[in-house]
């Protein structure tokens, strides 16, 4: 972000304006490893819509618990035994698997 955009949100999506969250990052002390995780598992449980950005007016907002890949095409090949794999990163889940990803 250039200097005229330090009053606007943060790109992080802290809600911050950009100027008191990442202008002077490398100033701040660094996050420990709990500080981390916690912040890694509040993401993950946030409820998003993937499809409002494509279709915004298909979209009503609400979520639902429905996949946004099309069954017969990419879907079947990200699952094993009707379950969507993904990978669920945590920094010790990462430690313990040195650094490899394993889909669950």
């Amino acid at each position: 972000m250039g200097s005229n955009d330090r009053n606007k949100p943060c790109w992080c999506g802290s809600g911050k304006k950009y100027k008191k969250c990442h202008l002077i990052r490398e100033e701040q002390d660094s996050l420990t490893r709990r500080e981390l995780e916690d912040y890694a598992k509040n993401q993950k449980s946030k409820k998003v819509c993937s499809v409002n950005n494509l279709y915004p007016d298909d979209c009503s907002k609400k979520i639902i618990n429905a996949h946004t890949i099309s069954k017969s095409g990419s879907l079947k090949e990200i699952s094993e035994n009707g379950h969507v794999m993904g990978a669920k990163p945590s920094l010790s889940g990462l430690i313990k698997s040195n650094g490899k990803l394993e889909l669950e």
